[in-house]
């Protein structure tokens, strides 16, 4: 039985415990994340009188780390808080950042706007325009009252120093309610965490995970992921989304993701494994990016590619050619058919149990191949978030890659030209002039050999463009855009199983 009482403190008192200490953000905690626009709304509350929500306080009965609350930095103070904050992180940061003076985060260098009664982070009137923090601390306040009574019209100046003194004592007197939860080892914390956050904000499961598994081998999980997405960031891949690194984990807890829960990897000594799951997950990266022309985790078709192929480089940490060959095969063909498209477990369970096949050596093959006929492959709308999308940039990747001799090719995004979904609008940027290079080639002609594969764009379409005829533009782009993705399908050893074309003649539906 969890010992709980509730209190009521007021706002300055809680701003001096965490100065002091007495309060902190528990290791285990999110980082803060808030908007500008979420901070603006909490002072908007707190100046309007509106509750905003109640502070829950654990007090430990061990020793946990401690993060700074403004820099999520690990405090080297080896003395426990006396109170750890399990729930109002973020409204709590917020206060404090910006009623402190010592303003690093641009988030925290709000204004209040006398004139208006807005909070701003626009700097709007010598006068009129003052930081909370100067507001807040009293005496900070009479030098801004003194400089407003001595530089504004004298009625006016009333008006404006009525209202900063009004939300000096607002700030002041304002109390949050308190629930203060009492002799609670770190398990129970750790499930009033969870179901504190199962309503309201979602909480990334690295969160969620990182007080079990710190308590365990010290291990700060949060630590561990950044460490892993800076590795992957000359790979484009940094931006790799935590829950998908975690994913990775559970095969080193010799668990199959998907029929795993978290508490498999509680129980999972993770620093044991740290060195082999980043290399693995580096390993994958890698091979997506030199073998699949995958430049960007955007570019990603399906994130279970991903940690299949992390399964494989457990068990293979060097591979043969013919390994590597397969694996690409397998990548583009999984790709080209929209194999995980269908979430269902059992989809993906039959999935990976074939693919696991291939990894143990029973098959030699990673997938079951099947003849794949798209006589359309280009009518759709275009959606990075869509496999056919990925196919057709990654394809058009190695189009460039094969053709072009400069090594200082880059995934810079896409540009499209007109508005509309059709795909034959759409064109990679993988230099850094390739905008000027488009435009010029498409208004004045004359294109260079490079262009026409960096672009996927030739004379004939250049002109169609110029002569405003837009429907052969798309048409006879497209037709090189199918080129390109079949000429990849062909170099990974697909011709024959998949073929994709465009109707000869026939009106796209989507211009």
């Amino acid at each position: 039985m969890l010992n709980i009482k509730s209190d009521r403190e007021f706002l300055w008192e809680i701003f001096k415990k965490i100065t002091n200490r007495e309060y902190a953000i528990p290791v285990f905690q999110r980082d803060f994340v808030w908007t500008q626009q979420q901070i603006i709304d909490l002072f908007d509350s707190i100046w309007n009188g509106y509750p905003i929500g109640s502070i829950i306080l654990w007090a430990p009965d061990s020793m946990i780390p401690a993060k700074h609350i403004l820099t999520d930095e690990i405090d080297k103070d080896d003395n426990t808080p006396m109170y750890f904050v399990l729930d109002g992180r973020q409204r709590l940061t917020a206060f404090y950042g910006c009623v402190q003076s010592r303003v690093k985060n641009s988030k925290f260098n709000l204004y209040f706007n006398l004139n208006t009664e807005k909070f701003t982070y626009r700097n709007e009137g010598t006068h009129t325009c003052v930081k909370v923090s100067d507001i807040y601390d009293t005496f900070t306040l009479l030098d801004k009252l003194q400089e407003i009574s001595m530089s504004v019209e004298e009625n006016k100046a009333k008006i404006l120093i009525e209202r900063a003194k009004q939300l000096n004592t607002v700030l002041q007197g304002y109390t949050a309610t308190l629930i203060v939860i009492n002799d609670c080892p770190l398990k129970q914390a750790e499930i009033v965490f969870s179901r504190i956050n199962s309503k309201g904000t979602d909480i990334d499961k690295t969160f969620m995970l990182q007080a079990t598994t710190y308590s365990k081998d010290g291990v700060l999980l949060t630590d561990v992921i950044k460490d892993i997405q800076t590795s992957l960031q000359k790979y484009g891949f940094a931006s790799l989304p935590q829950d998908i690194i975690l994913m990775c984990f559970y095969k080193f807890a010799n668990k199959n993701f998907y029929d795993a829960k978290m508490s498999d990897l509680e129980n999972m000594n993770i620093s044991e494994h740290l060195k082999e799951i980043k290399e693995c997950i580096i390993n994958s990266v890698r091979f997506l990016y030199e073998h699949c022309c995958v430049w960007n985790y955007k570019l990603l078709p399906y994130s279970k590619q991903l940690i299949a192929l992390t399964w494989f480089f457990k068990e293979h940490p060097s591979t043969t050619e013919n390994q590597i060959r397969e694996l690409k095969r397998w990548f583009f063909y999984t790709t080209a058919a929209q194999s995980f498209m269908n979430g269902s477990l059992n989809s993906v369970r039959k999935l990976f149990n074939r693919f696991d096949e291939f990894v143990k050596g029973t098959k030699d093959s990673a997938i079951d191949y099947q003849s794949i006929e798209n006589v359309d492959f280009l009518n759709f709308n275009y959606n990075l978030k869509t496999a056919k999308t990925d196919l057709l940039l990654i394809s058009l990747i190695g189009q460039a890659k094969r053709n072009i001799k400069d090594c200082s090719l880059k995934y810079y995004g896409v540009y499209n030209i007109l508005k509309g979904k059709d795909p034959g609008y759409y064109f990679l940027y993988l230099r850094r002039d390739d905008e000027f290079r488009l435009q010029k080639a498409l208004t004045q002609g004359g294109i260079e050999n490079d262009d026409k594969w960096a672009l996927c764009i030739d004379e004939e379409v250049a002109g169609c463009f110029k002569r405003n005829d837009i429907k052969s533009f798309l048409f006879k782009r497209k037709d090189l855009m199918i080129k390109a993705v079949n000429e990849m399908l062909k170099e990974v050893g697909l011709k024959g199983i998949v073929n994709f074309s465009i109707p000869n003649g026939q009106d796209n539906k989507l211009s």
